[in-house]
């Protein structure tokens, strides 16, 4: 099982913590060289940019796993049988119809609602997500609790994030910041060939 994606989290920004407190012990090091101190903060750079992209996959991994079985739940058939998905799959082709025609659909969600049918519900969240029928999708969520829960993932994870958490998710991965040894290290590089 897919380590969870705040664990991850917390570790990238332990890596990031650990090589800044890396970087200031070797500048701290009276015994080191300038040369040597450049040479082992390009070395802990390196080990530390291997790790947060190490991690940063695995963060991914995780976050697409998330999506991957909220979307499960939400949308698979719960009835296994034959007659159970064939009721299933009648359900989605009737909520793709009725996605043509707004009223219709209105219809078909008061249907759906008054009735308590939860294949229908799930349908129609079905073909709210492959439309990307936002409000079709909240309205369901509101009766068929596996929707509210997608909502609550994709709004974290997925593509429903609001700004404010494409920010956080950014900065929480932001990499380990290249210290000026490491472009000095670069710079001589080139300079020798």
């Amino acid at each position: 099982m897919a380590r969870q994606y705040d664990v991850i989290l917390q570790d990238i920004s332990r890596n990031r913590a650990a090589f800044a407190e890396r970087v200031a012990e070797i500048r701290a090091d009276q015994r080191l060289t300038a040369e040597g101190k450049r040479e082992m903060i390009t070395e802990a750079y390196s080990a530390a940019m291997q790790a947060h992209n190490a991690l940063k996959a695995e963060l991914a991994q995780a976050r697409e796993a998330a999506l991957v079985a909220a979307r499960g739940r939400a949308f698979a058939s719960r009835d296994a049988s034959p007659a159970g998905e064939a009721n299933y799959r009648a359900a989605i082709a009737q909520a793709r119809e009725a996605s043509r025609d707004g009223r219709q659909m209105q219809a078909l969600v008061d249907q759906a609602v008054a009735t308590r049918d939860s294949t229908l519900l799930r349908a129609l969240a079905f073909i709210g997500h492959e439309t990307g029928n936002g409000g079709l999708l909240r309205v369901v969520a509101q009766h068929e609790g596996t929707v509210a829960d997608l909502l609550d993932v994709e709004a974290r994870f997925g593509n429903a994030q609001s700004p404010d958490m494409r920010l956080a998710n950014s900065m929480a991965t932001t990499a380990p910041s290249r210290p000026p040894e490491v472009s000095q290290m670069a710079a001589n590089a080139a300079m020798l060939h």
